[in-house]
C-alpha cells in the first residue's frame, strides 16, 4: 500500500469490516462438511482446536453453519478496526500483538514478542521469463513462478499450435512436462535464503533442452522422496485499474489451524505442515524459512505491453492451471473464457490427473502406455483478465466449471 496505494488505509479496510460484522451467506461450498483427508485434519474437526473458533463455525447448540445461513464474525470486525486505525503495525507490536503474545504463552505456543516485533514483509522481484515471443513475470521461489516457466521453456520445443487442444500427443507433451518439472521441484525448490539458489538453472533454456529428451526418449529421470501434502485453503484475485496497473494476487491459509485468540476472530495458518518432514533437503524444514508453496500469479506481456493477468487457487495444481491458461492463450489463441473453460490435466506424482470429460476420451491411449489415468473435477480454480494491447479493454473471467463462488466484476 505505501509503495503503490492511492485511496486511504481505512477506506480499503472498511469494506471487509462491513462483512465481518454484518455477516454473509454462506455458499454451499462452504457449507460443506470436510472429513480427515490425506493427512490433513478435517474442517469439523479442526474448527473445535480452540473455543474460540467453535464460537465462530459453530452454532450455539454445537452443529455447523448450514449453506444460505449468515456467518457473523463481531470479534473479526473489531481487530480489522483496530487495524484500520492504527495501521497494520498494530498486529506486531500494537494491543493485537498483545493478545496473540499472551494467548500463545498461555498454552505453551511458538509464536513468541520476537518473532512478532522482528517480522518484515519481504518484497521480491518476480522472475521473468519468456515462452514464443512472450515475455511471463512470476513470482520468485519460494513460489512456482520459476516452475511455470521451466514447464513453458519445456513445451517451446514443440509445435503445440499445430495438435489440437484435447489431442492424446498435446495432452501427453504437456503432462510429461509437468512431470519433469515436478521431479525438479522435489530436488531443487526451497527457500533462497537458505539454499543455493536454484532459479537460474530451473529457467534456462539449456535445461529445458536437457529436459525435453527424456519427453522424445518418454522417460524419466530418478524421482527424489515426494514432498509436501496439498493445501486446500487458497484464495486468488486478478485485477486490472483504470490507470493500467495489473495485480495478481494469490494467498494462502494451508487449510487453516483452528486456533484463534479469544476476542480477536481470525484463524492463524498452519503452513508449517507444507514443509519436507525429512531432514537434508531443500524443502525441510528449520527456524525462519518459507516453505515452499505452489502459489504462482503471473502476468504476461507482449512486445512491453500486459495482456493477461492469472492467478489460481488449489494447492501445487495452481502452477498447472497457470500453465495451461498461458498456453491456451498463445498456443490456442483462445479467448479468456475459452482459456478457462477448457479441459486441464495435471501430472504431479504417480498418477495423470484430468477432467472427467478427457478421461473416457484418452483412457485407453494412456493405459497403452503404462500411465495410470485418474479423473477429477477440482484441478484448481483460475481467476484471469486479458487485456487487448490495440484498445486496452478488458475481459474478464472466472473459473466458470469448479464451484469456486468467483466473479467477475468491473
Amino acid at each position: 500500500w505505501e509503495m503503490f496505494g492511492s485511496l486511504p488505509w481505512a477506506e480499503l479496510i472498511q469494506p471487509a469490516i462491513e462483512t465481518a460484522l454484518n455477516g454473509f451467506e454462506l455458499t454451499q461450498r462452504l457449507g460443506s462438511r470436510s472429513t480427515d483427508d490425506g493427512g490433513v485434519v478435517g474442517y469439523y474437526r479442526k474448527i473445535q482446536t480452540t473455543d474460540a473458533s467453535a464460537r465462530i463455525y459453530l452454532k450455539p447448540n454445537g452443529d455447523l453453519w448450514e449453506a444460505g445461513e449468515r456467518l457473523v464474525q463481531t470479534d473479526y470486525g473489531h481487530t480489522l478496526q483496530l487495524i484500520a486505525e492504527h495501521g497494520p503495525d498494530v498486529v506486531y507490536r500494537g494491543e493485537i500483538a498483545e493478545r496473540i503474545i499472551e494467548d500463545f504463552a498461555r498454552n505453551d505456543g511458538y509464536i513468541t514478542r520476537e518473532d512478532l516485533e522482528n517480522y518484515e514483509v519481504d518484497v521480491h522481484e518476480p522472475v521473468y521469463g519468456t515462452y514464443r515471443g512472450y515475455d511471463i513475470a512470476s513470482n520468485p521461489m519460494p513460489g512456482s513462478g520459476p516452475q511455470v516457466i521451466q514447464i513453458l521453456n519445456l513445451l517451446e520445443g514443440y509445435d503445440l499450435p499445430e495438435m489440437g487442444h484435447t489431442d492424446a500427443r498435446y495432452v501427453e507433451l504437456i503432462a510429461r512436462a509437468q512431470k519433469l518439472s515436478f521431479i525438479d521441484r522435489v530436488r531443487y525448490h526451497g527457500d533462497p535464503k537458505f539454499i543455493d539458489d536454484p532459479t537460474e538453472l530451473l529457467m534456462s533454456k539449456d535445461r529445458a533442452a536437457e529436459l525435453r529428451r527424456y519427453i522424445d526418449r518418454e522417460e524419466f529421470p530418478p524421482e527424489p522422496v515426494p514432498n509436501t501434502p496439498p493445501e486446500k485453503g487458497t484464495t486468488t484475485l486478478s485485477a486490472v485499474d483504470e490507470d493500467g496497473n495489473c495485480v495478481a494476487l494469490t494467498h494462502t491459509l494451508g487449510s487453516a489451524s483452528g486456533v484463534v485468540t479469544p476476542g480477536l476472530g481470525f484463524t492463524f495458518n498452519n503452513c508449517m505442515f507444507q514443509f519436507t518432514p525429512l531432514p537434508g533437503l531443500p524443502n525441510s524444514i528449520a527456524p525462519g524459512k518459507a516453505r515452499i508453496t505452489g502459489i504462482s500469479p503471473s502476468i504476461v506481456f507482449r512486445r512491453g505491453h500486459p495482456i493477461l493477468v492469472v492467478g489460481a487457487a488449489g494447492g501445487t495444481r495452481i502452477l498447472g492451471a497457470v500453465q495451461h491458461t498461458i498456453n491456451n492463450v498463445v498456443d490456442q489463441g483462445m479467448s479468456v473464457s475459452e482459456a478457462l473453460m477448457a479441459p486441464r490435466w495435471h501430472w504431479e506424482d504417480i498418477t495423470l490427473d484430468t477432467e472427467p470429460r478427457l478421461y473416457f476420451k484418452l483412457k485407453d491411449h494412456f493405459a497403452a502406455k503404462g500411465i495410470k489415468l485418474t479423473y477429477d473435477t477440482s484441478l484448481a480454480s483460475l481467476e484471469a483478465i486479458m487485456i487487448d494491447p490495440r484498445t486496452g479493454e478488458l475481459t474478464g473471467e472466472n473459473d466458470p466449471g469448479r464451484r469456486t463462488g468467483g466473479v467477475a466484476m468491473v
